[in-house]
């Protein structure tokens, strides 16, 4: 009888695995080039037997920002492109002028992706109220969708971008700017945002190793090369996907796309640290506002870099989602 009951559940957690995912992770991005440069491989990383588990889009319009969504969808305005994956062709499909309340409509999104534009994107002032609406909007629609808040990277050290200037032309700057704006909306909206998507934190690290090059991993100083986009694909796959196929993206084989550059081992290297990012990102951080920078660079290899310190260095401590406590040397931009 005991060994009866002990099939019976047995069968039971089988079948309702099966019906946890009998339908594909309905992935849906609103943002600009930054959400493409974040989406755009993702579908091709999917190992061979998990084809059937992710239908993505995203919403584009270049540039636009969240407060600019909100005047879109109290317009109704038709000045969006919609890009579907379509896994039979293998490519991207664009429908253009579409209305954003249909497309909330279009499909069970189980997951939603929102983000400014990386001109404000480290200041929160422009994210808070256009972010409440935003949510409100998209919670009226879709009740059960969870949403990440996907905290995008800084600019390149010699960008051009106009928005740089908000900045004062510093990546540093930029950098922690887009950090404390992240902690911000995580504490603020702790009870509506359900994830982030820290694609800032792991460009900051691939930046830190030898694997940077002139342009800061982008290709035109604010856009990501292929190499770093593939790594923040590697990320929203560890988090989203490695889950529901069961094999983590340092498992998977798949990768490599569009890139004669770098080596095989370049590219394991990206996912491995996509891997730490998702597994063991910094949370919380005990500074004053002036402190923003690490002093330690490594190597892919480990090897330490020699960095020059221009400011007395100090202590940071940092806490983490597996509850390290690290003790990080820094420097202040400011004495």
């Amino acid at each position: 009888m005991k060994r009866t009951r002990e099939l019976l559940v047995l069968a039971l957690w089988l079948l309702a695995s099966n019906l946890m995912y009998a339908e594909p992770l309905h992935l849906l991005g609103i943002g600009n080039s930054f959400t493409e440069n974040m989406l755009l491989l993702l579908p091709y990383l999917l190992p061979q037997n998990g084809s059937g588990e992710l239908d993505v889009a995203y919403l584009y319009r270049p540039g636009a920002t969240l407060d600019q969504y909100c005047e879109m969808m109290k317009k109704d305005e038709r000045v969006c492109s919609l890009f579907e994956f379509d896994p039979e062709s293998g490519a991207w499909q664009e429908t253009q002028h579409v209305r954003i309340d249909s497309v909330l409509r279009m499909k069970p999104w189980d997951v939603i992706t929102l983000q400014q534009a990386s001109g404000t994107s480290g200041l929160y002032d422009t994210v808070k109220p256009n972010l409440q609406m935003m949510l409100d909007s998209i919670e009226y629609y879709l009740p059960l969708a969870r949403i990440a808040w996907h905290a995008t990277w800084s600019y390149s050290r010699n960008s051009s971008h106009p928005n740089f200037s908000n900045y004062d032309f510093s990546q540093l700057k930029m950098d922690y700017a887009i950090e404390q704006t992240t902690l911000a909306v995580r504490n603020d909206f702790a009870d509506r945002i359900d994830m982030i998507i820290h694609s800032q934190q792991l460009i900051k690290r691939l930046r830190q190793t030898a694997l940077n090059d002139s342009l800061d991993l982008t290709s035109d100083g604010y856009h990501l090369s292929s190499f770093a986009a593939e790594a923040v694909s590697d990320l929203v796959y560890e988090m989203l996907l490695a889950p529901r196929l069961g094999i983590p993206i340092t498992e998977n084989a798949r990768g490599a796309l569009g890139d004669t550059i770098h080596s095989a081992s370049d590219f394991e290297y990206i996912k491995q640290v996509a891997y730490d990012v998702c597994h063991d990102t910094l949370i919380w951080e005990q500074l004053s506002e002036n402190i923003i920078y690490k002093t330690e660079f490594y190597t892919i290899t480990g090897l330490k870099l020699k960095q020059p310190v221009y400011r007395r260095p100090t202590i940071r401590r940092n806490y983490y989602l597996s509850g390290d406590i690290k003790n990080e040397r820094i420097i202040l931009l400011e004495e």
